[in-house]
């Protein structure tokens, strides 16, 4: 049995723009809570590490977001400071 089409619906550019930012902001979201899980459990850490994790992570997206600093930045540091190599976004 054929599925039916959805009718196909028509977005402005600001609808579309804010569509964009609630999907990056729940895969950030999802990103960070994976991410603190992770280190918790393969650095063994305590609830006030993991807590400082969780804020200074929050931190980063914040200026992410605001566009203080772009990711691109981020892997570089990383890069050169533990020489792990990241893609490029």
């Amino acid at each position: 049995m054929k599925q039916k089409r959805r009718p196909k619906v028509a977005l402005s550019e600001k609808q579309i723009k804010r569509l964009k930012e609630q999907i990056s902001m729940e895969a950030s979201k999802r990103t960070l809570i994976l991410s603190v899980a992770a280190m918790a459990d393969e650095l063994d850490l305590n609830d006030e590490q993991i807590g400082k994790v969780a804020k200074r992570m929050d931190r980063y997206a914040e200026h992410l977001e605001k566009h203080r600093l772009r990711i691109n930045e981020v892997a570089e540091i990383i890069e050169k400071e533990t020489g792990i190599k990241f893609a490029r976004f």
